[in-house]
Order: structure tokens, then sequence, then C-alpha cells
């Protein structure tokens, strides 16, 4: 949790990864709830990173460059996004090789878990079209309601 992170960070603690951390969060069962906590968590995302780029500038180069990274992939995707939506709406059954290339690449950015544990795998895919279709959109959502504090909180 990025919050979390900043917050130790700005009290001068060390952060060090932990590979067999374990973690739980409460998920939610319904699905305006669960859209809810992607928003919140999106919001959250965007403005931790903000704050955590300071001290990642200073201290740690690596960080500074992931942290631009991961808040620019899903704006600098946009384009490429509404090019697909464009050419859906007026050549249909460029939907085939989209959803193909959807499931290839949730297929390759889960590879590990495909061995670990290829059941649970395999909602990856269907997932990734869901990520495509709803939570990427959250991104947008997130940083044009930054202002609202209200947070959506459960």
């Amino acid at each position: 949790d990025r919050h979390l992170t900043n917050l130790f960070l700005k009290r001068g603690y060390k952060i060090a990864y932990v590979n067999n951390a374990i973690a739980y969060t409460e998920v939610p069962t319904k699905y305006r709830q669960y859209i809810k906590q992607q928003l919140r968590w999106k919001k959250s995302f965007i403005r931790e990173s903000f704050h955590i780029l300071p001290y990642a500038l200073k201290n740690n180069p690596l960080l500074a460059f992931e942290t631009c990274i991961t808040l620019l992939i899903p704006f600098l995707s946009l384009f490429a996004r509404l090019m697909l939506i464009y050419l859906i709406m007026f050549v249909p059954i460029f939907i085939i090789p989209i959803v193909i290339s959807i499931g290839a690449i949730a297929i390759l950015r889960n590879l590990l878990m495909f061995f670990d544990d290829p059941r649970a795998a395999v909602y990856s895919i269907p997932f990734s079209i869901f990520y495509e279709l709803v939570i990427y959109w959250l991104y947008w959502i997130a940083l044009f309601s930054l202002w609202n504090t209200k947070w959506g909180t459960r």
C-alpha cells in the first residue's frame, strides 16, 4: 500500500521488499461495491504516486522511474484503446483479433500463475477483458475526481 509506505518514509524508516509477505483485504461481493473499491484504489494510487515521487527522485532513481512509468502507462495507452473502439465500431470483425490479443496478453502476464495454480489462472483471461472494458476507465474517473475527498468509502 503506497499510503502506508509513504507514511513510513516520511518518518525516516527504511522500506524493504519481502517476497513472501502476506496481506489481506476485504473483497466486495457486489459489483457496485467492487467498482467503488477499485475507484478508491485508483485515486489513492495516483495521489500516493505523486507523494512518493520527490522522495524517489532524491533517494532511488529506479523507484522514481517505476513510479513515473506506472503513472504514465494508463494515460499513454488511451489513444490505442480509443483506436480499438473506433475500429470495432466501424469494422466489427476486428473484435475477434482484439479479444484474442487481450487473452494472449493475460496468459503471458500470468504465465507463472498457470504453472502454480492453472485453475485459478484461467480466470485471468475473462478478467483481462473485464479490465479493458471497465477497470481501465476508472483511472480517468479517478484523475478527474481527485478533488472529491469522500473517496467512496464503504
